[in-house]
Order: C-alpha cells, then sequence, then structure tokens
C-alpha cells in the first residue's frame, strides 16, 4: 500500500531527478550567475548556452569575429534566462571574462536571454567612440528585434553581428571620451603653431665668427639651440596628444609618458636640425660654409677620435673673412658622440680604450680589487691603476639563507566595461 511518508519520498526523488536533469544539461542555462558561465575561448567566440544556433551559424559568428581582430573582440552569449537581470549579467559577464584588450578595452557582448526575451549588446570603454549607445539601441531595434520576434534567432544574430562589423568599420569621426572639441582645437593649434615657429627659426641666419675663439661664448647660436629645443618638444608633445588620443583612451600616466617621449624626440631631433641651420659671418654678414673635406685641418689624434667616431668635427668658413686651407682661420667646432671612447692624457682627445679585471674578489672577510688598464688607440699610450671592491656585509637576509616574495595580484588582463551600450525586448 502506498503510504502518504512513502509519497512524500517518491515525489523527492522525482524532483531531485528533474533538477539534476535540467541543471546539468549542456544545452540549458537556466539562471545560471555569471561566475558560472564557462568562457569558450580560445576554442570559440559563441557561448550558445540556449541551444538557439546551429553549427553553421556558429561557425560563421566565429569567423566574422576572427576576421574583425585585433580591433575589436566580440563575444556572442545565448541563455534560456538570465539571472540577475540580463543588463546587470552583461556587465558582470563583460567584466568577468575581460573582453578585449586592457589596453585598448575594445570588447563588446552580444547577450541574448530567450525566456526574458531580452537582447543586451554591452560595449567596453575604449570602443564605444566608435559603437555607441544610440547605435547600439539602432542596431537592436532594426535589425535583431525583427528577426526575433519572428522566432528566427539565428538570422537575427548574424544580422545583428554583421551591423556591428559594419558600425566598427566606417569609424565616424568622433572625439574619444577623453578628449573634447576645444582640448583638441588647443592641442592642434599647439602643434601647428610650434612647428612653424620651429623651421621659420630653423632658417634663420645665425650670426658667428669666421673663426673659433674657445674664450667668445656664442649667446645667439645658444639662445636659438635652446628655443629650438623647446619648440621641437612642444610640437612632439602636441602630435602624439593627437595620435593617442584619436586611437586610444587617454589616462593620466599617459600623459607623462608622452611628455618623456618629447624630451626624447627633443633631444634627438634638435641636433640634427642645427647641423641644416644656416649660418652668417658675424664679421662681414656674408653666409657661412660647411667645409666638405677637414682631414687636412685635423690632428692625427681629432684623426682617430673621428675615425672612431667618438668625436664629431664641423669646419665653418666665411668665403670672404676665412682661409680653408689653414685650420687658425676657420671654424672648427667639436662635438662628444655617443661611444665607449675616454680621453687620453696625453693627446687629450676621446682615443683610448678602457679595460677592467677583477683580480681579487670581494668576501665578508677582506675587500676585492679591480685593475685597470687604459690604452690610446693613437699614440699608444698604456696606464694601469687598481681600485677596491667594498667588502661583503652580512644582513638580516643573508643570513637566513636568503628572500622571497609573494604576491596575490592577478595576472591578468584584458577589456572592462563600465555599462555602456543598450538593450531591447521582443
Amino acid at each position: 500500500m502506498l503510504t502518504y511518508s512513502r509519497f512524500v519520498k517518491i515525489l523527492a526523488l522525482a524532483l531531485i531527478l528533474i533538477a539534476s536533469v535540467v541543471g546539468f544539461s549542456p544545452g540549458a542555462s537556466f539562471g545560471l550567475s555569471y561566475s558560472q558561465l564557462p568562457d569558450p575561448r580560445p576554442q570559440s567566440w559563441v557561448y550558445d548556452g540556449a541551444d538557439i544556433l546551429n553549427e553553421k551559424a556558429e561557425a560563421e559568428i566565429n569567423q566574422i569575429v576572427q576576421q574583425l581582430r585585433p580591433r575589436a573582440e566580440v563575444m556572442v552569449v545565448t541563455l534560456e534566462q538570465a539571472r540577475p537581470e540580463a543588463n546587470d549579467l552583461a556587465t558582470q559577464l563583460f567584466n568577468s571574462w575581460r573582453i578585449g584588450t586592457e589596453v585598448a578595452q575594445n570588447g563588446i557582448l552580444f547577450l541574448t536571454a530567450k525566456s526574458d526575451r531580452r537582447t543586451v549588446i554591452r560595449t567596453g570603454i575604449g570602443i564605444a567612440r566608435r559603437l555607441s549607445d544610440a547605435k547600439a539601441k539602432q542596431i537592436i531595434d532594426q535589425e535583431i528585434l525583427p528577426s526575433f520576434r519572428q522566432q528566427n534567432y539565428e538570422a537575427g544574430i548574424l544580422s545583428g553581428l554583421k551591423a556591428i562589423v559594419n558600425s566598427l568599420q566606417e569609424q565616424p569621426f568622433t572625439f574619444p571620451g577623453h578628449i573634447t572639441g576645444i582640448s583638441f582645437g588647443i592641442a592642434l593649434l599647439l602643434f601647428s603653431g610650434s612647428a612653424t615657429a620651429a623651421i621659420k627659426l630653423l632658417y634663420q641666419p645665425t650670426a658667428i665668427l669666421p673663426t673659433y675663439d674657445p674664450n667668445l661664448e656664442n649667446t645667439q647660436l645658444k639662445t636659438k639651440s635652446s628655443l629650438l629645443h623647446c619648440l621641437v618638444w612642444l610640437a612632439s608633445f602636441a602630435l602624439l596628444y593627437l595620435s593617442w588620443t584619436l586611437l586610444l583612451p587617454l589616462q593620466p600616466v599617459i600623459l607623462i609618458l608622452l611628455a618623456v617621449a618629447s624630451t626624447f624626440v627633443s633631444k634627438l631631433v634638435t641636433p640634427l636640425l642645427l647641423k641644416q641651420s644656416p649660418y652668417q659671418c658675424q664679421t662681414c654678414g656674408a653666409p657661412i660654409n660647411r667645409l666638405a673635406q677637414i682631414d687636412h685641418l685635423l690632428t692625427p689624434a681629432e684623426k682617430t677620435a673621428k675615425a672612431l667616431k667618438s668625436t664629431g668635427f664641423e669646419v665653418l668658413y666665411c668665403p670672404k673673412c676665412s682661409d680653408s686651407s689653414q685650420r687658425a682661420k676657420v671654424n672648427l667646432r667639436k662635438s662628444r658622440l655617443k661611444s665607449p671612447y675616454v680621453e687620453c692624457e696625453i693627446c687629450e682627445e676621446l682615443t683610448a680604450k678602457e679595460t677592467v679585471k677583477v683580480t681579487v674578489n670581494a668576501t665578508y672577510d677582506h675587500p676585492g680589487e679591480l685593475k685597470h688598464h687604459k690604452t690610446c688607440l693613437c699614440c699608444d699610450h698604456e696606464t694601469f691603476w687598481t681600485t677596491s671592491i667594498a667588502q661583503l656585509v652580512y644582513t638580516e637576509s643573508s643570513s637566513f639563507g636568503g628572500s622571497y616574495s609573494t604576491s596575490d595580484s592577478d595576472s591578468s588582463s584584458g577589456g572592462s566595461s563600465d555599462g555602456g551600450g543598450a538593450s531591447g525586448d521582443w
């Protein structure tokens, strides 16, 4: 006889069996939280939890997304039911899966909850200017929902995905989120103004003496060099600023990096520009020429330094006041170049090469010793000397056999979303 307690046990067993079948069915996602949804990448850009896409549609979606990369990353997700609400779930899932790249923030999540009759397009921070919230809403209303209302989910998802791709490829010009029209105009004006002033200053002749006098400093040339450094820095910073903000989101730390990069560009470019700047004779006003063949004016040590590329030489002369055949009648200028060579005490030029060898290793009981050997490649003069290495000192970490470090930071990287995009119901 079927008693009441036996009936309750049978009913409970049946409910448990039904729940297990529904909960673990690979084709159904009923109310799963974002943390329970598996990321299908890198095998696929589609998670079809609602089982509404056939293999051909999934293959076409993967092909479209793969061709779109690295400009953007699109994830297509279908669920039978969204828990929490689809808009909140889309943001949580986007940030959990970290769709897009960390630098460009170019991820897009296309989520459809079948039973909720809701679809969501969630955009990353960096791609919002190419796929605005208004454009995402337009795609949902015009490309996706008409097919969904006829229960043709494959056509709606493919049509919406293609509309997203077309929107990204059009790339209508809009100012990025971190730059306004006013700041863009100021940066553009700064670049054009500083570049124009630098060109004008560059081609303005600088008055110099026809012969070089180390006791007289050419203040005009020094002032011109300083001004040109500033103008090149401003032009470089404005150009880098404009280029970065048009391609990627601007962050405060980026301004520091752009300033450092502009300083490097200024130090590298300004000396090259100054070499092309014209000169005029301070005595007679005639144009100053640069002498191409200068070896006959150099000493043997200077020729060696020139061959080693440790020193740069430039000879300027006035056709009226100078004599290019005599060293004393021309303006010979030297510039130190980046090289491994050091100065020789005899030649007084960068013609010596120095080697260092450890002769005694430093220990905890006594200091070490370095032996230096410098040889001039011009006069063969040799110099030897020694320096000491500091004695090793016991520290707390060395007493206990070393040190270690731990880190709980998450090494993963990827995109994030602040909730941009749109949603629609059918």
